[in-house]
């Protein structure tokens, strides 16, 4: 059966019994890869541009084959985003292009994690302006790490004068 329509409204496509668990809906079955393609007036009509949902054995994939990226939201809202270079973002846009960025929920919240090259920041964190309070790097010759933040005094307990190392 090619399109199938039932008495529940389900819509089935290569099945004759497009059931689901919760409620109506539409079904795509292929016996080794159901695939849906999503396209529109700017991404053509081949089958490697567009967005593609596909089911491969027991694995799930979602593809968008532009230049785009994807992005999930709830209540209306953007919540994560993966850029077209690969870098995650959770909580923000990330326009600060690391890696892995994550933002907290208050404006008090934010860290981000960046995956760069030795002599780089390797993570960096962030103050409630998103600008850099703290970072960890890896020195250009790869074989030491860096923490790089402030120290206060003020910030310190049982402060004493350090012991002449000679007389040890």
């Amino acid at each position: 059966t090619a399109i199938t329509i039932d008495s529940s409204e389900n819509v089935g496509i290569g099945t004759s019994s497009p059931s689901l668990e919760n409620g109506s809906g539409l079904v795509v079955y292929n016996a080794t890869a159901p695939r849906i393609s999503l396209k529109n007036s700017t991404t053509g009509t081949t089958g490697l541009d567009g967005v593609d949902i596909a089911m491969v054995s027991s694995d799930a994939y979602f593809f968008n084959r532009e230049a785009g990226a994807v992005i999930l939201g709830t209540s209306s809202f953007e919540r994560m985003r993966i850029d077209s270079s690969g870098n995650l973002s959770v909580g923000d846009s990330n326009s600060y292009t690391h890696r892995l960025f994550v933002k907290g929920v208050g404006t008090n919240e934010a860290v981000g994690l960046a995956v760069g090259t030795n002599g780089n920041n390797i993570i960096r964190f962030y103050n409630s302006g998103l600008g850099t309070a703290g970072a960890i790097t890896v020195a250009s010759g790869g074989t030491t790490v860096a923490y790089n933040t402030s120290s206060d005094q003020r910030l310190k307990e049982n402060i004493a004068d350090a012991d002449d190392a000679g007389s040890k």
